[in-house]
């Protein structure tokens, strides 16, 4: 009847991607269902928010499923663990496990187990467990590319939508991820050397802020546990499909807008990604600023090239189809370069006045475009 706590996490002003969450607990392993009245075995669709795998709630005002109810769809989002708390490794916690049981990646784990109560409970709600579409933004879709990766996934889902993150990037390996634990641990407050019992007495607010990711080489993330992630999504998804399903996949125009709102200079970002500034310029034109180069290189290096890969190597089995998001609101088209990252997001649930209470007025021909781009996700 009424929403559930996002889950521990920095609260930081966000227009659509993520979310802001100011109400939080750890008990935040919460879904909501949205739903038209006497539903009956009608198609799913369950959302994972996007937030960098540290922000972000199933219930933020941009995602209200009411607008999918009215179109005949039983609409779920749903919670995961971040930051810390949802992806993180630490020898002791290595130690401690017992053998063969997966660890680190919870945030992923709960992503799972959502679909597993989706299949198990959703035809209470109208909903058919046979029809449910898996879609997620960002670093929502990244669990999405995940799941896509995973044996253990047939059968929880029959379509799934990746909007703008398929991270083409090799997670990093166990035992780094468990010296990065191990440091941040330290800054929580934790002894070196620390044991399972110590870090699980951490004060969740400790470990909130000092797993604040401070430049690009800390973002967080899956990883290679050994035993749920055994390697790269992506090296598996180029040798077949574990699950093979419809997908619709693509990217924004101005998707680099993400990657400098979070106050990464642009020649820091080239450097990380390794890109090559004197291609970057034969390629992209030799007159652009250097602000402009690296927007156009990490748009399409982090999220074009990616979802054109993707959407190309899954078309071997059930269909792959590749979409390109530009569309601005009306009255921002003087001053947008392009469709930011997550832009499309208010459209698609048909939040737009929540979005112009941030971005905005918003017009009739918007709404009409939104409309149109959710019926197309719904079919």
């Amino acid at each position: 009847s009424r929403p559930g706590p996002a889950c521990p996490q920095r609260v930081v002003p966000a227009l659509v991607a993520g979310g802001v969450a100011d109400f939080q607990s750890e008990d935040c392993l919460q879904l909501n269902v949205w739903r038209p009245k006497d539903a009956r075995k009608l198609p799913v669709m369950v959302w994972i928010h996007g937030g960098a795998h540290v922000l972000g709630s199933g219930v933020f005002p941009a995602f209200d499923g009411s607008a999918f109810a009215r179109q005949g769809v039983v609409l779920v989002t749903i919670n995961y663990r971040l930051g810390a708390l949802g992806y993180y490794a630490h020898p002791a916690l290595s130690a401690a496990r017992p053998k063969g049981e997966a660890l680190a990646n919870y945030g992923l784990m709960d992503q799972l187990a959502a679909l597993r109560w989706v299949q198990a409970n959703i035809s209470a709600f109208g909903g058919d467990p046979k029809q449910v579409t898996l879609f997620g933004e960002s670093a929502g879709a990244i669990g999405v590319t995940t799941i896509l990766a995973q044996e253990q996934a047939k059968g929880l889902f029959a379509r799934a939508i990746v909007q703008s993150g398929v991270g083409l990037l090799d997670p990093r390996p166990l035992a780094q991820q468990e010296a990065l634990g191990a440091a941040l641990a330290v800054r929580a407050g934790a002894k070196p050397g620390a044991s399972a019992a110590d870090l699980r007495a951490l004060p969740v607010a400790a470990l909130v802020s000092a797993s604040e990711v401070r430049s690009p080489g800390e973002m967080t993330g899956p990883i290679l546990d050994g035993t749920l992630i055994r390697e790269a999504p992506w090296r598996t998804l180029a040798k077949g499909e574990p699950v093979d399903v419809p997908l619709l996949v693509g990217a924004n125009s101005n998707e680099a807008s993400v990657i400098l709102a979070m106050g990464v200079p642009p020649a820091m970002a080239m450097v990380y990604l390794g890109a090559d500034q004197a291609g970057g310029r034969s390629a992209y034109g030799a007159g652009l600023a250097e602000d402009e180069l690296a927007r156009q290189i990490l748009g399409d290096a982090w999220f074009v090239g990616p979802a054109r890969w993707l959407a190309a190597r899954t078309a071997r089995g059930k269909p792959s189809f590749l979409y390109h998001f530009d569309y601005v609101a009306a009255g921002r088209r003087s001053q947008a370069k392009g469709a930011a990252h997550g832009s499309e997001i208010p459209y698609l649930f048909g939040s737009l006045d929540y979005f112009a209470s941030l971005a905005g007025p918003i017009g009739e021909e918007d709404r009409r475009f939104g409309a149109a781009m959710s019926e197309c996700w719904v079919a």
